[in-house]
């Protein structure tokens, strides 16, 4: 009786084999879903982290302001320290002296000066302050000037109300004319106005002085950023006139007597538009008009700008709201906005992050538009996100620096070696104190103590 093998026919090796192949074809795709799952996983972990280092970068560039003033980079990072002559930059107005950026040493541009015999504040003061704090109980700050006045003959202004100067002026010795609207002719003569009289002196011109020095030493944007925001922009004084009228009571900051129009460097005029002029606080102006804050450092756009223009894009503002154009509100944002490629040394395959910066004052208020975007060099993505942040302001920024870096808290440990970007503020008593009180100190009463890294752009001494 033969014997009986036990094996595998053919059809059943075929279907086992076909089994395993399946078995294997199906752990292979489970493993590579994995794989792809772990990879994108890895790679949503690296961009989340390429997002969070961003935020971060985006943040302190909002706090520190290091785009448009780099204490650490004084020979390309701080042109917007500059100070000029009025006249050098083609400024036509006759009463501007030095003109300055908005990190400009007010030591340089608007330096303090105590009236004459005057151990306490006075009408009399120019220059800036750092321990002022423009108190509402304090008469100097009140505006005492006109609520209106208009535009005659495109070349007259008349307060049919009265001559304010008598009250608030520039200057201390003023010639006090008004006249009545129904005077006025296609020419002007001194027939047509009322002299009240000559050598006046006006009751208050600290206020219309802070106001205008400020506008010469930081610029529209520095002036508006620094002044509390119901101040009024307007300060009366003498014009260079048309027409031979040179009368006290014309509204101004710098020239707006002459081209008023909307753009023009110079002039932050209180015109309407529609034959008056009105005054205006921070949140009228920028309710229609913008504010620009240009940038000069190392991946601003106006990196290239010559001297004369950086100056002339800081003395000027662009009207935006209702009767604005779009394509102005761009050409602000394509000027004033600050680059920075975070990951320039990256590997070819790795992601790429920009950051961008822009700040200006626009639709009421003043403030930074931070933009960040992100490109997966795998994939052909690119994302990004656009928003609003509230950092420090200008006078923040200046506070934070000296003339030669970054200045220290007047609270810092003595012969400290930490970090440096820290904001001087006013203490019951410091080293910052002991230097305010003792103006020709030159060195404090304790090792380690370095006075000049307790000053900063602000501080006159």
């Amino acid at each position: 009786m033969p014997r009986h093998r036990h094996a595998f026919t053919l059809i059943e090796l075929v279907i086992a084999i076909a089994l395993g192949m399946m078995v294997v074809l199906v752990a292979f795709a489970g493993f590579r879903v994995a794989a792809v799952t772990v990879q994108k996983a890895n790679r949503l972990a690296v961009e989340n982290s390429l997002i969070r280092y961003g935020l971060g970068r985006a943040m302190e560039d909002v706090d520190f302001w290091v785009g448009w003033d780099d204490p650490d980079r004084p020979a390309d990072g701080q042109r917007l320290r500059a100070s000029t002559a009025a006249a050098t930059v083609g400024c036509d107005d006759p009463r501007a002296g030095t003109l300055g950026l908005p990190f400009a040493p007010m030591a340089t541009v608007f330096p303090p000066h105590r009236a004459p015999g005057s151990a306490t504040s006075s009408e009399l003061d120019r220059g800036w302050d750092p321990d002022n704090h423009w108190s509402a109980a304090d008469p100097r700050t009140w505006y005492h000037g006109q609520i209106m006045v208009r535009r005659q003959n495109n070349h007259v202004l008349t307060s049919t109300y009265g001559c304010y100067s008598l009250f608030t002026n520039l200057d201390t010795a003023v010639t006090a004319r008004s006249a009545s609207l129904a005077s006025f002719t296609s020419s002007a003569s001194d027939a047509q106005w009322n002299t009240y009289g000559t050598g006046l002196a006006p009751l208050h011109t600290w206020r219309d002085n802070q106001v205008y020095g400020l506008t010469q030493a930081l610029g529209f944007y520095g002036m508006a950023d620094y002044l509390p925001n119901n101040t009024v922009y307007w300060a009366l004084g003498a014009t260079s006139g048309q027409n031979g009228d040179d009368a006290e009571c014309q509204p101004r900051m710098l020239d707006s007597w002459g081209t008023w129009q909307t753009g023009q460097p110079w002039r932050l005029s209180p015109f309407t538009g529609i034959g008056a002029a009105k005054p205006f606080t921070r949140s009228h102006l920028l309710d229609t008009a913008a504010l620009q804050m240009i940038s000069a450092g190392p991946g601003g756009a106006a990196v290239s700008w010559p001297a004369k223009g950086l100056f002339e894009e800081n003395f000027r503002y662009q009207q935006v709201g209702a009767r604005g154009e779009l394509t102005v509100a761009q050409t602000l944002y394509t000027q004033g906005l600050v680059t920075s490629d975070l990951l320039s040394e990256r590997p070819a395959t790795w992601n790429d992050l920009r950051l961008q910066v822009f700040r200006s004052g626009m639709r009421g208020r003043m403030g930074a538009v931070v933009s960040l975007a992100w490109f997966d060099p795998q994939t052909g993505r690119e994302q990004g996100l656009t928003f609003d942040v509230p950092g420090t302001t200008l006078r923040g920024a200046r506070q934070q620096r000296n003339k030669d870096g970054w200045a220290k808290w007047d609270n810092v440990p003595l012969g400290s070696s930490g970090p440096q970007h820290r904001a001087w503020h006013a203490a019951d008593f410091s080293p910052a104190w002991y230097l305010r009180t003792n103006a020709n100190a030159t060195s404090f009463a304790l090792p380690g103590y370095d006075p000049a890294a307790y000053r900063t752009l602000d501080t006159t001494p």
